[in-house]
């Protein structure tokens, strides 16, 4: 049997149909789903202006390069060996995966944060988290996650060989202490909610609740990579190294997982089907808004009724024309 061997194990042939398969279909799946996040907050003006979905848009680009860049790559190491591209893209592969699950797990527990200051200080929440200061956090977590993950190219090969001071610096800073804070300020939410002080605010809830989903599965995806990697530094021979390799494969399952979580979201559902359906609905849309306008302006008190026989006789086409005169005022259009 032939066997490909890398610097980690070795793979048997048979196998490269399946492996290859599996990853295909992972970073397909993967590529589909954050581009249509991304499209779909793109094409909602409602979801273009809100804070937290900006910071999904953060987290759909760091998935989307994880399809795009990681994964394909990745299979090709895993198949042929880490020199089959040699130092240059092999330094470039560690530094993009790196930055990618940096960038998630800071945006986050940026997003945890975001979240406590809505539920807990709902009064003031606009004025504290605004558009351009979450515009400039996610600059700064990209500057951040870019400059800590270009420090593999100081290493002589793509080994997974990491000297202990880098492992210090890439598990306990940029993983360990952004889940340590998640976890605690989830917790203080889940406190406020037991004492039912914010038991008004539905919506936030009903947000938090996705949000802390999402949260979880990141953790459950890449906490055991970031345990055995750390312990294959300090007692090499107590891992394994296939066991590394199917924790790797688990991670990048997260960024699959993704898009199916944030469609938890109603907002996001929403605007996954109105961008589905875009061509279609678009003037459908935009004639229900029209109708909702002039229902409202029918029914207020300070309209005057039209006869019933009228009324009924009416298509919208006919209503917008229509002048409608208020007591004391100069006749509006609807």
């Amino acid at each position: 049997m032939n066997i490909t061997t890398t610097d980690e194990f070795s793979i048997p042939e048979p196998y490269y149909t399946s492996l290859i398969l599996f990853f295909a279909s992972l970073s397909a799946f993967t590529i589909l789903g954050n581009s249509l996040v991304l499209a779909a907050v793109i094409h909602s003006h409602h979801l273009m202006h809100g804070v937290t979905h900006f910071y999904i848009c953060s987290l759909s680009v760091a998935d989307l390069l994880i399809g795009v860049v990681v994964m394909p790559l990745t299979t090709m190491q895993v198949l042929h060996g880490p020199s089959i591209f040699g130092r240059d893209v092999c330094n470039f592969l560690s530094a993009v995966d790196i930055a990618c699950v940096t960038v998630s797990i800071t945006t986050l527990c940026t997003i945890a944060i975001d979240r406590y200051i809505a539920v807990t200080r709902p009064l003031r929440y606009r004025t504290v988290v605004t558009g351009t200061r979450a515009c400039g956090i996610v600059v700064l977590l990209w500057s951040l996650s870019i400059s800590i993950s270009f420090l593999p190219i100081f290493l002589e090969c793509c080994s997974s060989f990491f000297s202990k001071e880098y492992t210090l610096i890439v598990m306990m800073i940029p993983f360990y202490i952004p889940s340590s804070i998640m976890i605690l300020v989830y917790w203080r939410v889940v406190l406020k909610e037991a004492n039912k002080q914010v038991r008004s605010f539905r919506f936030d809830h009903r947000a938090l609740k996705t949000l802390s989903v999402v949260t979880g599965i990141f953790l459950f995806c890449w906490f055991p990579l970031h345990i055995i990697y750390p312990l294959k530094i300090v007692c090499p021979t107590c891992t394994s190294d296939v066991l590394t390799f199917l924790f790797l494969l688990l991670g990048y399952l997260n960024s699959a997982c993704n898009p199916v979580l944030y469609s938890r979201s109603p907002e996001l559902m929403a605007a996954y089907k109105r961008l589905l359906r875009l061509d279609g609905r678009k003037e459908q849309v935009g004639n229900l808004n029209m109708m909702t306008r002039i229902k409202r302006t029918l029914l207020s008190d300070d309209a005057i009724p039209l006869p019933l026989k009228i009324t009924s006789q009416l298509s919208m086409r006919d209503l917008v024309g229509i002048s409608f005169s208020l007591p004391n005022s100069e006749p509006k259009n609807c």
